[in-house]
């Protein structure tokens, strides 16, 4: 609000003599001895009223209204809703106060009171609305609601300036006021007006109530100046009698409570509205196509997607916690700490340079620490590593490689070699985990902890003889927690210039662009179709949740973290959990062979958590002296490994091998086999090349920044263009969907796809979830469905329907499936990597 031009000075709050900086102390005390437990109590009555008596049954038939409720009942959940919006108010004001309390004495650091009355002191319905309630939006209901009353009533009755024009002053208030909050509820229920006027009514009713009072209170005082001597019958009070605040109390307390219903009813609609349009979405069947949609834009409902993300998500949050009791969480935090760090630190190499020393080691660690604590535990998908990168590994490694020449020859030509031992010795480790080689315990040792002792072994090795005298280059570190400049780490924003905050908005676009991309699509081909996920996604909540790290990452002065778009899978990865099935199309000698196959993800928040602890850990003073040994070449070498990687399962690469690929020997099976148009392959492959190598190229340019908008560009070519000359059935091979339709089902399901049932995934098998809603039946957990899937697979493989693909399955999953040719594609079906 402050940003917007808001000040303190706008909220009328002279009437008080209250403190506008208490102690954080005394904040703490508040929210722990009032705030919280009032909060939680109102909370568990709504949900109590909600869930016993106005909740939606399965069938969508028994949908309870909030007339329906008893009149007990409609008085019981008014007062919790507003009990509850009195303490959220007050808790997100002293949290912010508490956040910005290391300020003073900067104005920010300046909070007025809230409340500037306890609630047991007000003895109307006036003085609960003038000290009883917030007042932070009296400044708007001032401009566009008390002077406006107080012209029309001056027009009306021909009032001159000195004569009170109280009932003008009122009515406008309230009335401005009910117009803002029936426009907020219009949007929370769908564009039905209707259902938004309670609250017009409940802010309108109580104007007519303060009315109402101001002139009994004024009968009941002439009555009593009759009844009573002026000379001296009255009492020092003006009149009062000891039962007037009693009386007070049950007047506002009634008109609240009565009034409030109105109120009431408009929230229960909005929440009743809100399950059944989730009902209608998840049961009735909807096209994403590109045509045009019946739905008007300006009714769409405001934040209606992420309130639906978090709904989908919440049953699964516990167990988010609890699954994380696995082994798998172990090897997946030590590989992504490695995976996200050193990408990141070598990242802080440019930025360094190029920001002037702005951004440094210190600042990159903690951007990292940022996006894995906050995505860890409150985004929908915590399986996304968010934190701070290049974008193309191969090339960042060969640019690292090249700054060893700065140092001399030796040790360039040293960091060269060490990159290329790097790269293979981790790559093998890499292939002896998918191998026959050793016990299965041993394969998986050096599948999940080669890559991290490949790096500590290099960073030793060129200490090792006469490598010892020569000086490679290490990366560069700075104070234990300190920013790499002499500042503080909150920014003095309100002491940039104005012009520069104004020339930074067109980048900022550019990086809002950058990142939906970069987010988006980490996170789609983190839940891409070869992880069989049970837990729902989230895409507007996480967008969301990224720009409230990139904020908060803006007043740090550090860099914005994003989704990691190579990590992405290699987390994902590295928490599958294999099982060992028979390989039923094995004949002859290879009868009764066995293969391993993804039985399920540990889907879990510790894994991100701890790797982002961890990389806090590092900006301590003797993690710094290590991370300060490690060798630049050793780091371009991870970045040769995590390329490679990343390379082997692209869809590029993929159509690129079959392209090449004897015909003679190619699989009849393999999914591009069935594109009648061979050209439509190479046309296709030659767009995608041409797309990346314009994308790459611009990079290079002093117009780097706004490859964005390039990308941005991809999307209507690919939604318009390409159907103009591939066929629906080519696209759905050459360009299918990378996550599954239950994964895609938070934004409405894949592009050109109809939901008619919602989808759960256990073991890579879509499903139609139960009627309990998001809970996973634990029947199919550990594996049945993946074994039928398996089953599947290789029947079809004799069958004539063998070629066809799995509803929402990609080329690259196909491919992998469906594997090379002949005895090739066995025996790489019994190595497949767990």
């Amino acid at each position: 609000m402050r940003g917007a031009g808001f000040t303190w000075t706008s909220a009328d709050v002279r009437h008080t003599k209250k403190t506008w900086t208490p102690s954080v102390g005394d904040r703490l005390h508040s929210i722990a001895l009032h705030v919280l437990p009032t909060l939680t109590t109102c909370f568990a009555i709504i949900r109590h009223i909600y869930l016993h008596d106005l909740r939606i049954q399965a069938d969508g038939n028994d949908v309870r209204s909030f007339d329906a409720l008893t009149f007990p009942k409609q008085l019981l959940l008014t007062a919790a809703l507003g009990g509850f919006l009195m303490t959220a108010f007050s808790l997100g004001h002293s949290t912010f106060a508490i956040i910005l309390a290391p300020l003073k004495p900067h104005p920010l650091a300046y909070f007025p009171p809230l409340y500037t009355s306890r609630v047991w002191e007000l003895t109307s319905v006036r003085s609960f609305w003038s000290y009883g309630w917030h007042r932070l939006f009296s400044r708007l209901f001032l401009v566009y609601g008390v002077w406006p009353g107080e012209w029309l009533e001056r027009k009306l009755t021909g009032k001159s300036p000195p004569q009170p024009a109280d009932i003008g002053k009122v009515l406008g208030g309230f009335v401005s006021s009910a117009i803002v909050h029936s426009f907020a509820a219009y949007t929370v229920v769908g564009g039905i007006f209707g259902d938004a006027l309670g609250e017009a009514e409940f802010f309108t009713g109580c104007g007519v109530a303060v009315i109402a009072e101001e002139i009994v209170k004024r009968l009941v005082l002439r009555h009593r100046q009759k009844k009573h001597s002026i000379s001296g019958g009255m009492d020092a009070a003006g009149g009062q009698q000891w039962y007037d605040p009693i009386i007070g109390r049950l007047w506002w307390i009634s008109v609240l409570l009565y009034n409030g219903r109105h109120f009431a009813r408009g929230w229960v609609k909005a929440r009743l509205e809100s399950d059944e349009t989730l009902t209608q979405e998840i049961t009735e069947p909807v096209s994403r196509d590109s045509g045009p949609s019946n739905k008007q834009w300006w009714k769409t409902q405001l934040f209606k997607g992420m309130s639906n993300d978090i709904r989908r998500r919440a049953p699964f949050f516990w167990s988010d916690w609890k699954d994380a009791w696995d082994y798998r969480v172990v090897p997946a935090t030590i590989y992504m700490y490695f995976a996200n760090i050193l990408p990141a630190l070598a990242f802080s190499l440019d930025m360094f340079a190029k920001t002037a020393s702005s951004f440094g080691v210190n600042e990159v660690l903690l951007a990292s620490v940022l996006g894995a604590v906050v995505f860890s535990v409150f985004a929908c998908q915590p399986l996304v590593i968010v934190g701070v990168t290049a974008f193309i590994y191969l090339q960042k490694g060969i640019q690292v490689l090249t700054r060893q020449w700065e140092t001399g020859e030796p040790a360039a030509y040293l960091s060269i070699v060490v990159a290329l031992l790097v790269l293979m010795v981790a790559y093998i480790c890499g292939a002896i985990g998918g191998s026959s080689l050793f016990q299965r315990y041993v394969r998986k040792f050096i599948e999940d902890y080669g890559t991290p002792l490949t790096l500590i072994f290099f960073t030793g090795f060129v200490h090792i003889g006469r490598m010892s005298t020569i000086e490679v280059q290490t990366l560069p570190t700075s104070r234990a927690f300190f920013p790499t400049q002499d500042r503080g780490w909150f920014v003095h924003f309100w002491d940039i210039d104005v012009a520069d905050v104004f020339i930074a908005i067109p980048f900022a676009i550019l990086l809002t662009i950058l990142f939906w991309f970069d987010h988006n699509v980490s996170s789609l081909i983190a839940q891409g179709t070869e992880f069989p996920l049970r837990k729902p996604a989230g895409f507007h909540w996480d967008i969301f949740l990224l720009g409230l790290t990139t904020g908060v990452a803006g007043l740090l002065g550090i860099p914005f973290p994003n989704g990691l778009i190579p990590q992405a899978p290699f987390h994902t990865n590295a928490l599958c959990v294999t099982r060992q099935v028979t390989d039923e199309s094995e004949t002859g000698a290879n009868k009764g062979h066995t293969v391993r196959v993804v039985d399920h993800v540990v889907e879990q928040r510790v894994s991100n958590l701890a790797q982002g602890l961890l990389t806090l850990g590092t900006m301590s003073g003797p993690l710094l002296i290590v991370i300060h040994l490690i060798p630049q070449g050793v780091l371009a070498g991870l970045f040769f490994v995590m390329g490679i990687q990343a390379l082997e399962g692209n869809g590029i690469t993929l159509k690129m091998l079959y392209l090449a690929r004897d015909r003679s020997l190619t699989n009849a099976s393999d999914p591009l086999s069935r594109i009648q148009r061979k050209e439509a392959i190479w046309y296709f492959v030659a767009i995608e090349l041409v797309g990346f190598g314009a994308t790459f190229a611009i990079t290079q340019t002093i117009a780097a920044i706004g490859f964005p908008v390039f990308i941005l560009l991809l999307i209507p070519v690919r939604t318009f263009l390409f159907p103009k000359y591939f066929t629906q059935e080519e696209l759905s091979i050459l360009d299918a969907p990378t996550a599954s339709p239950f994964t895609m089902e938070s934004v409405g399901g894949n592009h050109g796809e109809d939901i008619a049932t919602p989808l759960d995934r256990t073991g890579g098998v879509d499903r139609p979830q139960s009627s309990e809603g998001s809970h996973v039946d634990d029947s199919t957990e550990r594996g049945e469905a993946e074994k039928t899937r398996v089953q599947e697979l290789h029947q079809g493989a004799n069958s004539s329907e063998g070629d066809k693909p799995l509803e929402g399955e990609s080329y690259e999953l196909q491919q992998q499936r469906t594997g090379r040719e002949g005895l090739s594609h066995r025996s790489q079906s019994r190595n497949a990597r767990s």
